[in-house]
C-alpha cells in the first residue's frame, strides 16, 4: 500500500494566522475607540444589507412590469330588455255634461247638456226624435187634442185617451206604435199646446236664470253667471211671431203692429216681448 505524504498548504497556514490575529483582537479589552469602530462597522454592514435588499426588490419589480399584461376580460351580463310602459294618451279636454234634475213625465223626455264647440261653451237640449210619419200623426192629433182640452184640461195626461186616438190614426196610416211612441207624442202635444213650445226645456231648467231671444235663430240663456248660446231656434220670424201671439192670447193679451209690446208677470216668471212682423221679433224671459 503506497504511502501518501501530506505537504504543508501555504494558503491554509496564512488563513490560520489571520484567524489567530482576530482571536487575539477579540480577546483584547474593548477601548472606547474600539467600541466606536464596532458601532461604525455595524451601521455600515446594516446599510450594505438594506441597499442590497432594495436593489433586489427593484429588479423584481422591473421584471414584473416587463411581463406582458393579459387583457382584462369584462364579464358581460345580458339583461332582458323590457319595453317601458307607454305614456298615457293626452287626455281630451273635459266637456262638462249636466243632466237636468227629475221633473214630471213631460220633462223627463229632455236631456240638457253643456257642450264646447270651437272653444265656445253651448247649452244644448236633446229631445225625442220625430220622423216625418210622426209629424203626420201629430198633425192629425193636434186639433183633436185642442178640442178635447176645452172639455177636460187634463185629458191629455190620460193614457187611454191618447192611445185610442193614436190607434185610429196608426191603422189609417199603417204604422206601428208602442208605449214609448205614445209618451213621445204626449210630450210634443203638451209642450206645444199647453206649454211654451220650443223653449219649454229652458223654462223648466232651474239652473237657467234668463232666456234672451234677439231673433228667430238667436236664443241665448244666462246659465249661472255666463251667457251661453243654445241649439234651440225658430224656423223663421213668422214662427217667432206666432209664438208671441199665442203666448199673449193664452193670458188674454194679443200683440199687434199697433201694440207690439207684450209684458206678462206670471208666477216666478216675467216676460217682455216685442212683436215685429217686418224685421224681427224678440223677447226676454226672466225667472225670479
Amino acid at each position: 500500500m503506497p504511502i501518501n505524504f501530506l505537504y504543508p498548504d501555504p494558503n491554509k497556514e496564512k488563513i490560520m494566522q489571520e484567524l489567530d490575529k482576530l482571536v487575539e483582537i477579540l480577546q483584547r479589552p474593548k477601548t472606547p475607540e474600539l467600541k466606536k469602530n464596532i458601532r461604525i462597522l455595524r451601521k455600515f454592514t446594516k446599510s450594505l444589507f438594506i441597499i442590497s435588499h432594495k436593489k433586489y426588490a427593484s429588479k423584481e419589480l422591473e421584471q414584473y412590469y416587463q411581463k406582458p399584461i393579459a387583457p382584462i376580460q369584462k364579464q358581460v351580463v345580458l339583461r332582458k330588455l323590457t319595453q317601458p310602459p307607454l305614456p298615457p294618451p293626452p287626455s281630451a279636454p273635459l266637456i262638462p255634461t249636466i243632466i237636468s234634475p227629475k221633473q214630471p213625465e213631460l220633462k223627463q223626455n229632455v236631456i240638457s247638456q253643456l257642450r264646447e264647440e270651437n272653444g265656445i261653451l253651448r247649452y244644448d237640449t236633446i229631445e225625442p226624435v220625430m220622423e216625418s210619419k210622426d209629424w203626420q200623426v201629430y198633425n192629425f192629433l193636434e186639433p183633436i187634442v185642442k178640442e178635447a182640452l176645452k172639455r177636460d184640461p187634463e185629458i191629455i195626461q190620460k193614457p187611454q185617451f191618447l192611445e185610442n186616438e193614436i190607434q185610429k190614426i196608426a191603422k189609417q196610416l199603417k204604422i206601428k206604435y208602442s208605449l214609448d211612441y205614445i209618451k213621445k207624442l204626449r210630450y210634443y202635444l203638451t209642450k206645444n199646446i199647453k206649454g211654451y213650445g220650443k223653449i219649454e226645456p229652458l223654462i223648466f231648467d232651474p239652473r237657467i236664470k234668463k232666456i234672451i231671444c234677439n231673433s228667430f235663430d238667436d236664443i241665448k240663456v244666462i246659465f249661472g253667471d255666463k251667457m251661453l248660446p243654445t241649439n234651440i231656434s225658430f224656423d223663421s220670424n213668422q214662427e217667432l211671431n206666432n209664438f208671441i201671439i199665442n203666448l199673449g192670447e193664452k193670458y188674454g193679451k194679443k200683440p199687434s203692429e199697433l201694440f207690439p209690446l207684450l209684458d206678462l208677470e206670471l208666477p216666478n216668471i216675467e216676460i217682455h216681448a216685442e212683436y215685429n212682423p217686418i224685421t224681427t221679433s224678440s223677447f226676454t224671459i226672466t225667472k225670479q
